[in-house]
């Protein structure tokens, strides 16, 4: 339909006795999209048109090295997105088991301190030992600072200050993690005030 075969429906809706919502000032604008959008279309199949005649089976040959590319684009962002779900179901399944190391490491850290348990120290910390290696080959290291080593605010979360020298690390709360070399969980440590 051309521009003049509407312009009866416009002259109804022109008609303010007729129209009192103004629907003819709504519509006017949607016919001349309507308008605009034949013209693109237009150009659009001239030059498909144009294409066709020049580029030939050369064009079509791009073009299918266009979407072979893409292809193989999309299939390695597939390939991505799959490893990238497999590292994210392996760090959450070993979420959980991170709490019963971070017991071991505390019953550890606290039976340091005693003179009682030195068996069950060497036994404890084997566990601790044993329990790192078997997660290392998955990505996963711990992350367990030394005392009076820099406070690192990537990988240390501090909890507290104390007794210590200023901005190194006095006490170390509960391990940290990487996995796959990115952050899993901060090492919560404490940090020194500057009072000896």
């Amino acid at each position: 339909m051309s521009e003049n075969d509407y312009a009866p429906l416009l002259a109804d809706w022109s008609d303010q006795e007729k129209d009192p919502l103004e629907i003819g000032s709504l519509v006017q604008p949607l016919l001349d999209e309507i308008a605009s959008l034949r013209t693109s279309l237009a150009l659009m199949q001239e030059e498909i048109a144009r294409f066709e005649a020049f580029e030939g089976a050369r064009g079509v040959e791009s073009l299918t090295q266009r979407v072979n590319h893409f292809e193989a684009f999309l299939g390695d962002w597939k390939g991505e997105l799959a490893e990238t779900a497999q590292k994210k179901v392996q760090r959450e399944s070993v979420r959980p088991l991170l709490a019963g190391v971070d017991a071991l490491v505390r019953a550890r850290d606290f039976l340091a301190t005693t003179k009682e348990g030195s068996d069950a120290l060497s036994g404890i910390g084997e566990v601790i030992s044993l329990f790192d290696q078997l997660l290392s080959p998955y990505g996963f290291s711990p992350i367990e600072p030394s005392s009076g080593s820099s406070f690192d605010p990537t990988v240390h979360l501090g909890m507290g200050k104390e007794k210590g020298k200023e901005g190194k690390v006095v006490r170390v709360l509960q391990r940290g993690w990487h996995h796959g070399g990115k952050l899993m969980r901060p090492a919560e440590v404490t940090v020194g005030n500057g009072e000896s």
